[in-house]
């Protein structure tokens, strides 16, 4: 509800009821316009959005059953009131089907008046604002699609539903690459906390001494560089889901704290003695195989079972083949605009895709449509630069040209996709560990997985 008053629209050719009516509502709190005119109604209305409109049922010429039809043409979700000195159960039934809110005798009690003016207006916005969520809600779903033409990810589909229709934990194990960060985000968006926050945090991503603090938030004062008070990640997520990607790599001392707060779902911050209730459900990711999941080598056994109440096991890409075609357009579609040469694939590149073994995944199918797309030169993606491209890295001065430098927006942008390119090639050459891949890059895994974060490379 908006914090300017309502305003309504009172047709009615009684003038010295229109003023007496006018000034009662003012006093109430709304604004309000008054006509003693049908036609004068139809053309302020063709200007005007109004939160309620009420009508004399009896007037000359246009009465108020015709003018009633006129409005509801094209003002279908304005709540209108009929409003009338006799009652007329024939103009009553004839008004509630033609869409009139309600109806009322002109000289009932003023309160009885308010209130159904009042419940006019809310029982409307709230079926507004039930709609503009409902849209929103499936704009958000239709974001997140599943691609699935194998088998086998039909099956994980199936399962992504049914895990979005509860608030169990779910982990969610695959190879690095096969789009985990994605299936929680679908899980979220399909469910009914899809309007509330979704909250990724990555352990990896922070020095170990700080996963606590980052998790569970702290007070002023908590620790040496604890200068304000902060939210941790649990908090941000109330209401919502967590997301834990590579929650493999959480402390062991820290599980214990961990376990309790999915028991409870209460926790303290760091620093503070005031406990911390929350509703927030939690999706978990890894790329380590179950086997090893089971064996208590990464969690204690209390805390894997608590967040794997339903697992989802995601094949890598190449084992299934029907999905990559058809991945290969949806990226293709996503990203042609980064090069207005572009305008197609060519279908033989199909046969070169299924060929790939795909180490990285569908991640680095994605990766490299994009750059397919960003450094070609010809209207056509065709099979001989997926061939190239699989032999070697391209160079920097091979892919930048007269031509396709344009469409660089600056030197910054340039360096990045270079970087990315590095960045991909150096995980290729690991088989995508990100441990030796930060080594070959001379920098600390942390850093990497900023880099893979920024270039939307996990």
């Amino acid at each position: 509800m908006s914090d300017t008053p309502e305003k309504i629209l009172v047709v009615d050719d009684d003038l010295n009821f229109l003023k007496s009516f006018s000034g009662f509502l003012k006093k109430n709190g709304y604004r309000v316009l008054t006509t003693p005119l049908p036609d004068q109604a139809l053309h302020i209305l063709e200007k005007e959005r109004f939160s309620c409109i009420i009508l004399d049922i009896q007037m000359p010429g246009m009465d108020g059953i015709a003018l009633l039809k006129e409005i509801f043409r094209k003002h279908f979700d304005t709540p209108i009131i009929m409003f009338s000195q006799r009652y007329n159960m024939r103009h009553i039934v004839q008004a509630i089907k033609l869409g009139a809110y309600d109806f009322v005798d002109k000289f009932d009690d003023p309160d009885i008046i308010l209130n159904t003016i009042r419940h006019a207006i809310e029982s409307t916005e709230l079926h507004r604002l039930r709609h503009v969520v409902s849209d929103f809600q499936k704009q958000l779903q239709s974001q997140h699609k599943i691609i699935a033409a194998s088998d086998s990810m039909k099956k994980v589909l199936v399962l992504l539903n049914k895990a979005a229709n509860t608030r169990a934990a779910v982990l969610l194990i695959g190879e690095t690459g096969t789009g985990k960060t994605y299936l929680a985000r679908y899980i979220h968006y399909h469910s009914n906390r899809a309007l509330k926050p979704f909250v990724e945090f990555v352990p990896v991503s922070v020095p170990e001494t700080l996963i606590e603090s980052e998790l569970f938030g702290y007070k002023k004062g908590a620790f040496t560089d604890a200068r304000t008070d902060k939210k941790g990640v649990l908090e941000l997520a109330d209401g919502g889901t967590l997301f834990l990607d590579e929650i493999g790599e959480i402390p062991i001392t820290l599980q214990p704290k961990l376990n309790q707060f999915l028991d409870s779902q209460q926790f303290y911050p760091l620093g503070s003695n005031k406990m911390v209730q929350v509703d927030v459900r939690l999706i978990s990711a890894t790329n380590k195989p179950y086997a090893e999941l089971q064996n208590g080598s990464f969690f204690r056994q209390d805390l894997f079972y608590r967040i794997s109440t339903i697992v989802i096991e995601i094949p890598p890409l190449r084992e299934r083949t029907e999905d990559i075609w058809p991945l290969a357009l949806h990226f293709f579609e996503k990203y042609k605009n980064l090069n207005p040469v572009v305008k197609s694939m060519n279908p033989r590149c199909r046969i070169f895709l299924e060929r790939h073994s795909w180490p990285g995944n569908v991640r680095e199918l994605e990766n490299l449509i994009r750059r397919l797309i960003i450094l070609s030169d010809v209207e056509q993606i065709v099979p001989e630069m997926i061939q190239e491209s699989f032999r070697k890295p391209i160079s920097v001065e091979s892919r930048i040209t007269n031509r396709n430098l344009l469409y660089f927006k600056d030197l910054r942008t340039a360096r990045e996709e270079f970087e990315r390119e590095y960045i991909l090639h150096a995980l290729k050459l690991t088989n995508h560990n990100q441990t030796q891949a930060a080594a070959i890059l001379k920098i600390d895994r942390s850093h990497l997985l900023r880099k893979l974060k920024k270039y939307g490379l996990c």
